[in-house]
């Protein structure tokens, strides 16, 4: 299967990458890069397999598991909607990894 470049698959990959160093920078200020790294690797491949396996499994069965109301409201939204949608939880995701982040290497001893 090939997938074209396209804006979807654009704010998909942006939206992956912040997701993954949202979870990433927290575990490496917490316990360092020696020790978090098999845990950061773990993550990577749950991120890039797991998402490569869902779109190949939803793009088989030609089906998404979402509900009419939303199907609805998704199409009848405009582009600078559903990003405003998808941007906000992410930046607040960002936000709070940042803090996370930031409390523990404020307490790491160097």
């Amino acid at each position: 299967m090939i997938f074209h470049f396209n804006f979807s698959g654009l704010i998909g990959a942006i939206i992956t990458v912040t997701l993954f160093c949202s979870i990433s920078f927290p575990l490496i200020f917490k316990y360092g890069f020696l020790k978090s790294k098999m845990a950061n690797l773990i993550i990577f491949f749950v991120f890039v397999f797991g998402g490569t396996g869902l779109v190949s499994y939803l793009s088989k069965n030609n089906k998404l598991m979402l509900s009419q109301d939303i199907v609805t409201f998704i199409s009848n939204s405009s582009d600078i909607e559903l990003l405003l949608i998808l941007a906000v939880p992410l930046v607040l995701i960002l936000i709070c990894s940042y803090y996370i982040s930031l409390a523990f290497y404020r307490k790491r001893e160097f």
